[in-house]
């Protein structure tokens, strides 16, 4: 979880939803206008969540916007300089207060899983209670629930270098539930997975921690496993967070062109707006958000889609076929067109592979969204 100064800066955007709303008994965790500098780096400038009881929240950024940052203040892993953070209703930073790591109800699955080596699976999830349980006669007990919980039953006596990269992850997993803390913390957990096992790993993960009704922040720098994985998701971009919304909204209603981007691929169309409606070059579109004036109007690949046309139909050309394939590029199931519309702009369309057309093909392009679509002010 190491990084430099620089790679983490996270700072707070106070116009994209980055704020808590009004304290909640449900809130389990809570940060509050919490800093931190690294030299003449401000790394964490005021940022301020809240964490409902049982929610799953996703935090998702390229490498460097200060994710594990914000995770290494919520462990005690790092000091900070101002603010405050509450855990489970016990304030463990703050002013005059600093509550370590150990004494904290937070449990964290590391990134390299930090297993020991010479201890058994049980003895490493056993590690993971406070000292008096550890000796306890219900420990025992205790470690044999989380096993199963995480369906490591069995595997008891042997080591870490005797599991696989997703058992290990399970015993890191019921490791952290050990002590039934009040937030669980996940910092990018399967990045040493190969893809597959990543995502099977990853869909048992969530239906342990639902299972166990925990609170949970997980910090990723995959979009797909952030949407997939959080019922809300922070997305974080040079030292702010661009948006904390439900995974429904930050993809199809990003509140920023950053978001529009990182969140999946997307292109941007002229377009002008006039209150719920926008006229483009690709024909009538409606918002998702009241626009007036001059506005870029945004779509994904899997929302655009085309016809083949034969360039000496004069009646095609009048009905729209108004676009040149420029390229073409295989990726199984479907095939992505990188179309070129008449009046000179880009914008790519993802079909199924029967419906593929080659280079230099004439084409009417149709979108197809299912839903309104983002615009943005044309700067």
């Amino acid at each position: 979880m190491t990084r430099s100064a620089e790679d983490l800066a996270l700072t707070q955007s106070p116009s994209v939803g980055s704020h808590p709303s009004a304290g909640s008994a449900d809130d389990v965790l809570v940060v509050e206008s919490v800093r931190k500098r690294y030299g003449d780096v401000l790394a964490l400038d005021g940022v301020s969540l809240r964490v409902q009881r049982g929610e799953l929240l996703s935090i998702v950024g390229p490498s460097g916007c200060g994710k594990s940052t914000l995770l290494r203040a919520i462990a005690g892993l790092t000091t900070i300089d101002a603010g405050r953070i509450t855990a489970g209703g016990r304030v463990v930073v703050g002013p005059g207060v600093w509550v370590p790591p150990e004494r904290r109800a937070v449990g964290v699955v590391f990134q390299d899983l930090a297993l020991f080596p010479h201890l058994s699976v049980a003895d490493n999830v056993a590690f993971g209670l406070p000292r008096p349980r550890r000796a306890a006669s219900g420990n025992r007990q205790r470690v044999a629930e989380v096993l199963d919980l995480v369906g490591m039953t069995g595997f008891a006596e042997r080591y870490p270098h005797e599991l696989s990269g997703g058992e290990q992850q399970r015993v890191a997993l019921a490791r952290a539930l050990a002590p039934e803390p009040d937030v669980i913390l996940l910092d990018e957990p399967f990045s040493h997975l190969d893809r597959n096992l990543r995502v099977q790993v990853r869909e048992h993960t969530v239906q342990v921690l639902r299972a166990a009704g925990a609170t949970c922040v997980f910090v990723t720098h995959d979009q797909e496993e952030a949407l997939a994985v959080g019922d809300r998701v922070a997305v974080a971009s040079a030292g702010h967070f661009e948006q904390v919304d439900v995974p429904e909204h930050v993809f199809h209603n990003p509140a920023t062109r950053f978001v529009a981007t990182f969140v999946g691929e997307a292109d941007f169309v002229t377009g002008h707006a006039d209150g719920a409606h926008a006229a483009t070059p690709l024909g009538p579109v409606t918002l998702a958000s009241p626009a007036q004036g001059a506005v870029d109007v945004m779509f994904r690949p899997h929302e655009v889609t085309f016809e083949p046309v034969d360039a000496d139909d004069r009646q095609a050309r009048r009905d729209g076929a108004n676009a040149v394939v420029r390229k073409v590029e295989f990726r199984g199931a479907t095939v992505l067109h990188e179309l070129q519309l008449d009046d000179g702009e880009t914008l790519r369309a993802s079909v199924p592979h029967t419906r593929s057309a080659p280079v230099g093909s004439r084409v009417r392009v149709v979108p197809d969204p299912g839903h309104p679509v983002a615009a943005f002010r044309r700067v």
